[in-house]
């Protein structure tokens, strides 16, 4: 059904995003570490941002699970909002995707990036900004 495709879609982007923000909160920890007070203000940040778009992913795939158990609830998925993303960070975070994928194609997400290929990733992310 084409409205439940375009809701995986959905979920898929905000899944991305959530994905790119971890990576550049990576790469601030790497450049602001000695800073005290920028590293409290983006991990509270950073913090709010991940709670609240994996807590929206959740009710995104629990809303699908029922829609696809009952299609007359269709409607409900035009329904559903996402918290807006940041505007700066989704940007950013697109970007910091794109090179992610182009430097390690078939790496799980879920395998934490070694400084050195953090590094790496922000210099090409930092070269597309």
């Amino acid at each position: 059904m084409k409205e439940i495709d375009l809701f995986i879609k959905r979920i898929e982007e905000q899944e991305d995003l959530l994905f790119g923000t971890s990576l550049f909160y990576q790469g601030i920890l790497q450049m602001y570490s000695a800073d005290e007070y920028i590293m409290k203000m983006n991990r509270e940040s950073y913090e709010s941002i991940l709670k609240r778009g994996n807590k929206a992913i959740e009710r995104a795939k629990h809303l699908l699970d029922k829609v696809q158990k009952n299609q007359s609830k269709l409607y409900l998925l035009q329904e559903f909002e996402f918290p807006p993303a940041i505007e700066e960070i989704s940007i950013r975070s697109k970007i910091l995707i794109e090179a992610y994928d182009e430097l390690f194609p078939s790496r799980p997400r879920e395998k934490p990036l070694t400084e050195k290929e953090n590094l790496q990733l922000i210099e090409i992310a930092s070269n597309r900004l």
